[in-house]
């Protein structure tokens, strides 16, 4: 059987688009398939933040404000979850490492774990057996404070408040140490000036010692290319989706063209079948008369 060139054109073009969009629908699903699990393992592999140890204080104020430096790592503590970048935690003898460490291994003494603070040793020693790095490559880090003094100015209603710390990496190295005093009067704080000059010393300190600038820098010092790889893929399966479209509507224009061009073919073939009226004409003898059937030319004379 032949078929006519421009029914063949049409259906090899058919053929070919639907062949296309059944490759351009592969790839959508190839694509979907590796960007999902991408885009869940890009959120799951967040580090977490490093964590810091912050040690209690120790008073350096007088008897009178042991209350105060016993309360000034959990002002600490939260100014530093406030920042946004670490995670803080406190010391406590109950901390199951210490206690193993205590009961069961025998590698640490009362002594030590009483006055934590006393040498750089013993809260670099303290901070290894409680305060693991999150993962191989970071670090975990430790504070080390003081309250040197509270000095109150009745005259002026006026209370400062000293701080002293130092903050280091889990290696004992000094990364900074620095002073701060915190200010606060009953004019601004008329109910309790005190508290609100210690809120305001934890504060500076922290803001001192391991502030945003060197927060970024180490906790955010690797490029992060998992949003780059999802950002690319979504351009990718965009793309697909668009070109599959367009090969959909290209099809369909080409089914209704091929479609109208054949029912206009076949309507005008039929136009034809008039000429089956010069069958009609039959001559007589002698002076017989000529039918002429409408679709041919009149006969000339004899």
């Amino acid at each position: 059987m032949i078929y006519p060139t421009g029914l063949l054109q049409s259906v090899l073009q058919r053929r070919s688009s639907r062949v296309l969009a059944g490759f351009m629908s592969l790839a959508l699903v190839i694509v979907s398939t590796l960007l999902i699990p991408s885009v869940g393992f890009a959120a799951e592999s967040q580090p977490e933040p490093p964590v810091v140890l912050v040690f209690p204080f120790t008073n350096n104020a007088g008897a009178a404000n042991a209350s105060l430096s016993n309360s000034m790592a959990g002002k600490v503590r939260s100014k530093i979850n406030s920042l946004g970048y670490y995670r803080s935690t406190g010391f406590s003898v109950l901390h199951p490492s210490i206690q193993r460490a205590l009961n069961i291994e025998n590698t640490l003494t009362f002594d030590e774990i009483s006055a934590p603070t006393q040498s750089p040793d013993r809260a670099l020693k303290i901070n290894s057996l409680v305060n693991e790095p999150p993962s191989y490559d970071a670090h975990s880090y430790y504070l080390v404070g003081s309250l040197d003094s509270v000095n109150s100015d009745t005259s002026t209603g006026t209370v400062t408040v000293t701080l002293s710390g130092t903050f280091y990496d889990d290696l004992g190295a000094v990364i900074k140490t620095g002073t701060v005093s915190g200010v606060a009067t009953t004019v601004t704080n008329p109910d309790d000036p005190t508290a609100a000059a210690i809120d305001n010393a934890a504060g500076q300190l922290v803001g001192k010692l391991i502030g945003p600038r060197f927060l970024k820098s180490s906790s955010s010092n690797k490029i992060d290319t998992s949003s780059k790889k999802t950002g690319l893929g979504s351009i990718i399966l965009v793309g697909l989706a668009v070109a599959l479209a367009l090969v959909i509507i290209n099809n369909r224009g080409h089914s209704h063209s091929s479609s109208g061009s054949s029912s206009s073919g076949s309507t005008g073939s039929t136009g034809s079948t008039g000429s089956t009226g010069s069958t009609g004409s039959t001559g007589g003898t002698g002076g017989g008369t000529t039918t002429t059937s409408p679709g041919s030319p009149p006969a000339p004379p004899i």
